[in-house]
């Protein structure tokens, strides 16, 4: 894991998750490229004619405000023992933005507002659309976590090649953790056994740990269970149905992102 992007926005998660990436720049050696979109179509307004304006005045201010968060954090930046690149980079879209910086990075940084607020983050919508656009895999970052403990890593496990995905692109992340542990909801089609051979392989131990199951559905024993074993870390595949599908009618994921407490890693 050398190659870090992170997602540079004006949004009340974005501290948390400089330092999640911080963390992990220092754990690995890691280059960090923090990449600042700049919307253009944000400050367009719309009459009633049907015509579109620039507003140019809103864009200076926002453009002055981009700079000014761009020098703070680069003045903590050389700070730190970490190699690091800032790209302000031009788009039609956060996503289209996100999605072209990180064809060649090992992990993608962005952050899950916290809807409770009622404030209108990017955070879960940015998420769920980078994860079914790039083929990099997500760390997303719950609001208020300040670090990235390399304690306990929890691998939601069912042999889907979503799931498969995760742990091949974590692998390199899992090295770093004491406690790794592949957890079973229910059983699948594939031994979970297959997941902790291919671990070993890499040079990383890691236990089965059976979830008790009844009652609940698969999503929320993930979650209760992530919280039991005091999971610095989830891992698990993003979207085995269509994230529509998952939208209208539910699923691990869309519940997953709801609900966690603790940084997940999501591959697609």
């Amino acid at each position: 894991m050398k190659s870090l992007t992170l997602h540079v926005g004006h949004d009340d998660g974005f501290d948390s998750r400089l330092q999640v990436a911080l963390d992990l720049a220092r754990r690995f050696d890691a280059h960090l490229t923090l990449v600042q979109p700049c919307l253009a179509q944000d400050f367009v307004a719309f009459d009633m004619a049907g015509g579109a304006h620039f507003v140019a005045q809103a864009y200076a201010a926002a453009e002055q405000a981009r700079t000014e968060m761009r020098k703070r954090v680069e003045a903590d930046l050389d700070n730190e023992s970490v190699n690091w690149d800032w790209q302000m980079i031009d788009g039609a879209s956060r996503i289209d933005i996100l999605a072209e910086a990180a064809r060649l990075s090992d992990l993608v940084i962005l952050s899950l507002d916290d809807d409770r607020r009622g404030a209108a983050q990017p955070g879960r919508s940015l998420v769920g659309d980078l994860a079914t656009r790039s083929r990099s895999p997500i760390l997303a970052v719950p609001p208020g976590c300040q670090c990235l403990r390399f304690g306990t890593a929890m691998i939601a496990y069912d042999g889907s090649p979503e799931a498969s995905f995760a742990i091949r692109s974590a692998a390199h992340l899992l090295s770093a953790f004491s406690d790794v542990k592949i957890a079973e909801v229910e059983p699948g089609e594939y031994p979970l056994t297959d997941a902790a051979d291919y671990l070993a392989r890499h040079g990383i131990t890691s236990t089965i740990q059976p979830v008790p199951g009844g009652g609940k559905s698969v999503e929320e024993h993930l979650v209760i269970a992530a919280t039991g074993f005091g999971a610095d870390l989830l891992i698990m595949g993003a979207y085995g149905h269509s994230r529509w599908r998952e939208a209208l009618f539910g699923g691990v994921t869309h519940y997953v992102l709801a609900e966690t407490h603790v940084p997940v890693l999501l591959a697609h």
